[in-house]
C-alpha cells in the first residue's frame, strides 16, 4: 500500500482510500475542456436513467427509441430526433432533460431519477461536439498503452508506478518517503501469507544488507505454503466454497480437495488459463487426471437442498440460474444474471445468451432434491502409498506367466504389470512420434531419433485395447513391425549386465495369434514368442517380456524372427515399446506356484514316459538336419513339453517324421522355450 502526502496540509492518506473517494476528482483532473470520455462520462449517465425505457432489452423499449446505440439515438422520429450530432439545441434529448413542464421532462419525476446540472452540461457537451459512442473497454481487444511521463523520476521503478505517479501528481499529491524495513517486511507478510511477522523474520530481512534483498524476501514468501492458503482466500469466496450445502438442513458436504487443489495452483504458480480449464471442464478432458477430477468439483460448489416438499425441476432451473451467474461474476466480470428474466438493459447480453450458458452445465450427474452422494472418491496419501505398496505385492494368479530359460514373460492390463523402477539407458516409444511420461519414466519417440538407437522396422498403429491408463494406451497404439528378420541396435557398454524388457500388444484382434522370436546378440533367448496369449483376454491384456544379457560389445542387437503358426496368425513381429536398464547383479526368476508344481510333473513325466531321452536326441539331430533359420542360431525346440503326459510321446514321433518344429501353435499353459544346444 502507498501512502501520500497532501502538498499544502501534509496530511497521510491511503492512496486506495483516494482512489475511491476521490474517484470523481481524478476524473475532472483527467478531463480537458473540450474532452468527453463516453464510456466514462455519458454511458454511466444514460445506463443509470435512461436505459430502463431505451436500452437493449426489447420489451421494455418505449417511444421507439433506444439510446444504447448511435443509430437508435439519432434516428428519425417524425421529424426529428433524440440526439443531432453537433446541434445539442435540436436534440429532443437536451430539450426533455431542460423542460421545466413535469409531462415532458425526463427522467420522469414518477421514475425516481434526476439529472443534477453537471450531469446535464455534459450530455449537452457531448452533443456538442458530435456525440460518439465507443465500446466499453471491458470489450475492447487489450493494447499495451506508452507508460505516462511524469516528474518525479526519482519514484519511478517499472511502469506501473509511472501510472500511479500520474494519478498522484495530477490530484496535486507527492508520495510519501518509502517505508522502513520493519513496516515493509509487515505489510508484505500481511499481503501476501495474511498473517503478522515473527520477530526473527523481521530480523533476517532488516540485516540482510546484500543487493537484491527485497526481491529475494518477497520471493522467500512467495514460496511459502501459506500464501496459497492466503490467496486461495478470496479465490473461494468468488466460487462460494462452502463445506455445507447452504439450504434447509445445512448438511456437511465433504469437498476440501477442491479447496487443496485451489491451495496448491496458487503456490506451483499454475498458469491462469489451465486453472480455468480444469474447473469448468476438467472432469471433460481427454487426458484428465486425479487434480483434474477434484478440479471440476467447482461445479458442484452451489447451495443445494435436502427439504421433503422442494420440487426437483424448480432447483435444476436455480441450479443452472446460480452456475450461469458465478461463471459470468468470477470470468467474465459480468452480470449476465440479469437476463435470467429478460435481456439485459445495460449489457449486451439476451436471456438466449443466458439459457446458452446454462445449457453448458447441463450434463453435470446430481440429485436435484436430496443427499449430494460423491461421485467421484480419492485415497488419502497414505493410502495411496499403502495401495502402490499392496500392488507391487500383488501376484495376480488370473495373469498368465511363462518362463523363457533366459527371459520372463508376463501379461499385464495396468502399468503396475511393467518395471517402471529402474534408471533406463534407453526408454522408447517405438514408432511413437511423441514422448510419453508414464510415472517416472519418460519414453522418448524412436521416430524423433533417439542417441545411440537405430533400427530398420516400420512404424504403425493399432487397437490399444481397453488398459485403463491413457498414458499406457498411448504406447500401445504405436508399434514397429517387419515382415522379415529385423534388428534394433542399442549403444551400450562392454560387459556390463542389462535387463531388456519389450512391451508387446497384439494390434488386431481377438482372432489373431502372432509369434516371433527373439535373439540377442546371436544367442536365441525365446521362440515362437505368442503376443495374444488368452484370445478372450485381448481388450484387457498386453505381453511384457524381460531378459538379462551381458553385453559383449558396445552395442547390442535385438533380431526379431517371424515365426509361423498355425490358425488365424500374421507372422510379422511387432514390438510398442522397450526399455533398457543395467543392472549389477543376475536377478532370479521368481515363478509362480503354479509353474513350480508344473516343474515337478515335468520330471515325472520324463522319469515315466520310456526312450525319453533317445527321442529327446532324435528331435535334436531332426531339428538341425529339418529346421529353419531359427535352428541354424542354434535354438532346440521343446515344443511338446507342457502339452500333458499323455500326449508327449505322440508329439514328440509326430514331430519326428514331419521333421517340422516350426509349426507348434501354443496354446497350452506354458508357452514354448528354448535352450542354446
Amino acid at each position: 500500500m502507498i501512502f501520500c502526502k497532501h502538498i499544502r496540509w501534509k496530511s497521510f492518506v491511503s492512496l486506495s482510500a483516494l482512489l475511491i473517494a476521490g474517484q470523481n476528482t481524478f476524473v475532472l483532473a483527467d478531463k480537458n475542456p473540450g474532452e468527453i470520455d463516453f464510456t466514462r462520462d455519458i454511458r454511466p449517465l444514460l445506463s443509470d436513467n435512461c436505459f430502463a425505457c431505451h436500452g437493449p432489452d426489447l420489451q421494455q423499449i418505449k417511444a421507439d427509441l433506444r439510446l444504447d446505440t448511435r443509430e437508435g439515438a439519432i434516428s428519425d422520429l417524425g421529424g426529428y430526433s433524440a440526439v443531432v450530432p453537433g446541434k445539442p439545441s435540436d436534440s429532443e434529448l437536451v430539450v426533455r432533460i431542460l423542460s421545466d413542464d413535469e409531462e415532458d421532462l425526463m427522467p420522469p419525476p414518477d421514475s425516481g431519477k434526476k439529472l443534477n446540472s453537471h450531469q446535464k452540461a455534459l450530455l449537452q457537451q457531448w452533443i456538442s461536439e458530435g456525440a460518439e459512442y465507443d465500446m466499453h473497454w471491458a470489450y475492447k481487444p487489450v493494447k499495451r498503452d506508452v507508460p505516462p511521463k511524469v516528474k518525479n523520476e526519482s519514484f519511478v521503478i517499472n511502469d506501473i508506478d509511472r501510472f500511479v505517479l500520474q494519478k498522484i501528481e495530477k490530484a496535486g499529491f507527492s508520495p510519501s518517503d518509502n517505508a522502513d524495513r520493519v513496516t515493509l517486511a509487515r505489510r508484505l507478510y500481511y499481503d501476501l501469507l495474511g498473517m503478522p511477522p515473527l520477530p526473527e523474520e523481521i530480523d533476517s530481512f532488516v540485516n540482510d544488507k546484500s543487493v537484491g534483498a527485497y526481491e529475494k524476501f518477497v520471493e522467500q514468501l512467495l514460496n511459502d505454503p501459506r500464501y496459497g492458503e492466503r490467496m486461495a482466500a478470496h479465490w473461494l469466496d468468488l466460487v462460494r466454497y462452502a463445506d455445507t450445502i447452504g439450504y434447509h438442513s445445512d448438511a456437511i458436504r465433504e469437498v476440501s480437495a477442491y479447496r487443496d487443489y485451489v491451495i496448491d495452483s496458487f503456490n506451483i504458480n499454475k498458469p491462469y488459463d489451465k486453472f480455468t480449464i480444469e474447473q469448468l471442464a476438467g472432469d471433460l478432458l481427454k487426458d484428465r487426471g486425479v487434480t483434474q477430477q477434484i478440479a471440476s468439483g467447482y461445479n458442484r460448489l452451489l447451495q443445494t437442498t435436502e427439504e421433503g416438499g422442494a420440487q426437483a425441476k424448480e432447483y435444476r432451473a436455480i441450479y443452472a440460474a446460480d452456475r450461469v451467474r458465478n461463471v459470468s461474476g468470477v470470468w467474465l466480470g459480468s452480470t449476465i444474471g440479469c437476463a435470467q428474466c429478460h435481456d439485459h438493459k445495460y449489457d449486451p447480453f439476451s436471456s438466449r445468451d443466458f439459457y446458452s450458458m446454462a445449457a453448458f452445465f447441463a450434463d453435470i450427474k446430481e440429485t436435484a432434491v436430496g443427499r449430494q452422494n460423491p461421485n467421484f472418491k480419492i485415497p488419502t496419501k497414505n493410502q495411496s502409498e499403502e495401495m502402490i505398496s499392496l500392488r507391487e505385492k500383488i501376484h495376480d494368479v488370473d495373469f498368465i506367466e511363462f518362463d523363457a530359460l533366459h527371459g520372463f514373460a508376463r501379461t499385464f492390463r495396468t502399468i503396475n504389470g511393467l518395471d517402471l523402477n529402474g534408471k533406463f539407458t534407453y526408454a522408447l516409444n517405438l514408432g511413437g512420434d511423441s514422448s510419453v511420461q508414464i510415472g517416472n519414466v519418460k519414453f522418448r519417440s524412436s521416430i524423433k531419433g533417439v542417441e545411440g538407437f537405430s533400427s530398420k522396422l516400420n512404424s504403425g498403429t493399432g487397437n490399444a485395447g481397453n488398459h485403463s491408463e491413457t498414458e499406457l494406451k498411448k504406447i500401445l497404439s504405436t508399434h514397429v513391425w517387419s515382415n522379415d528378420p529385423a534388428s534394433i541396435v542399442l549403444k551400450v557398454k562392454p560387459g556390463s549386465l542389462y535387463k531388456l524388457q519389450l512391451i508387446i500388444r497384439e494390434p488386431k484382434g481377438d482372432g489373431y495369434h502372432r509369434n516371433f522370436s527373439v535373439n540377442i546378440d546371436g544367442r536365441a533367448v525365446v521362440d515362437n514368442l505368442l503376443v495374444n496369449v488368452r484370445p478372450s483376454a485381448y481388450k484387457e491384456e498386453s505381453l511384457v517380456y524381460s531378459v538379462e544379457v551381458d553385453a559383449v560389445s558396445d552395442t547390442m542387437k535385438v533380431v526379431l524372427i517371424p515365426g509361423n503358426a498355425n490358425g488365424k496368425t500374421e507372422i510379422a513381429p511387432i514390438v510398442n515399446a522397450l526399455t533398457l536398464e543395467e543392472v549389477f547383479s543376475k536377478s532370479e526368476l521368481i515363478k509362480p506356484k503354479y509353474f513350480l508344481a508344473f516343474d515337478e510333473e515335468q520330471s515325472k513325466w520324463e522319469s515315466d514316459i520310456p526312450g525319453y531321452e533317445m527321442l529327446l536326441e532324435e528331435m535334436i539331430e531332426i531339428f538341425r538336419l529339418h529346421g529353419d533359420a531359427a535352428a541354424a542360431s542354434g535354438v532346440v525346440l521343446t515344443g511338446c513339453i507342457g502339452v500333458g503326459k499323455s500326449r508327449f510321446a505322440s508329439c514328440v514321433a509326430h514331430r519326428s517324421e514331419n521333421g517340422n518344429f516350426n509349426n507348434f501353435h501354443p496354446h497350452q499353459p506354458l508357452l514354448v522355450t528354448s535352450e542354446p544346444v
